[in-house]
């Protein structure tokens, strides 16, 4: 069997996953999270960002 190989098209991919607390949301965070994030992928040369949006209800433990 073969090594797994790296595909071309996945060189400099972010795949993020991303969700916003339902007591912020409609307040712009996911604008700027997205702002953030794309700011970020440039300054590190990633090409090509896959976003999963997690819209389930979250419990975050304190």
């Amino acid at each position: 069997m073969e090594p797994p190989v790296a595909l071309p098209s996945m060189h400099r991919t972010w795949n993020i996953g991303i969700g916003v607390a339902q007591n912020m949301q409609q307040q712009g965070v996911g604008g700027q999270l997205m702002a953030a994030l794309k700011a970020e992928a440039r300054r590190q040369g990633i090409h090509r960002i896959e976003l999963n949006v997690l819209a389930t209800k979250m419990l975050w433990l304190t």
